[in-house]
């Protein structure tokens, strides 16, 4: 285990999902705040969750065979990729006008994809990558981080969300 915590590879995986989880999780907290405040958002999030849900549940293991056959890092890059020009997107849209409902539901929607498509691959990333003797370690420690990270995001976005603006936070 002393060996994990040296490893440069792990050390990479850690901090990078921290730092992700941490940002990704500040905004998938506001975006449906901001989307319940909406005109008759309270029933628009729940039908939104509801496809979201749907939507993930019949991808999945579409999702998992695109995991097994192409290179699990490019899959990842592929989709932090694709995740940040989208926020990039949204940022703009946000320094150029108001946002509107159908922003919030795209972020949101673009949001939950984004983790049917992450948790997966970089579980299967760090399965290809670290040895078997490592792995059980590693899923355990990316479990802790993973509850740690979304502890810090739901206090650092209880600090942000009410003082900056949604392309602010989309830019941080």
């Amino acid at each position: 285990m002393k060996a994990l915590y040296k490893d440069r590879r792990f050390q990479a995986v850690v901090v990078a999902n921290v730092l992700s989880s941490i940002g990704s999780g500040i905004t998938m907290l506001a975006i449906p705040l901001l989307l319940v405040a909406s005109p008759d958002g309270n029933r628009l999030f729940g039908t939104i969750m509801l496809i979201m849900t749907v939507i993930s549940f019949v991808a999945t293991p579409y999702i998992g065979v695109l995991i097994d056959r192409m290179s699990r890092k490019k899959m990842l890059l592929t989709v932090e990729l694709i995740g940040f020009i989208m926020v990039m997107l949204f940022v703009i849209v946000g320094f150029v006008t108001d946002y509107s409902t159908i922003h919030y539901v795209i972020l949101y929607g673009a949001g939950n994809l984004y983790y049917t498509f992450f948790y997966p691959t970089i579980f299967a990333l760090n399965q290809e990558v670290f040895s078997k003797d490592a792995f059980h370690s590693l899923n355990s420690i990316m479990e802790i981080q993973g509850q740690l990270s979304s502890m810090l995001a739901g206090a650092l976005a209880s600090l942000v969300i009410t003082r900056w603006s949604l392309q602010w936070i989309l830019t941080v």
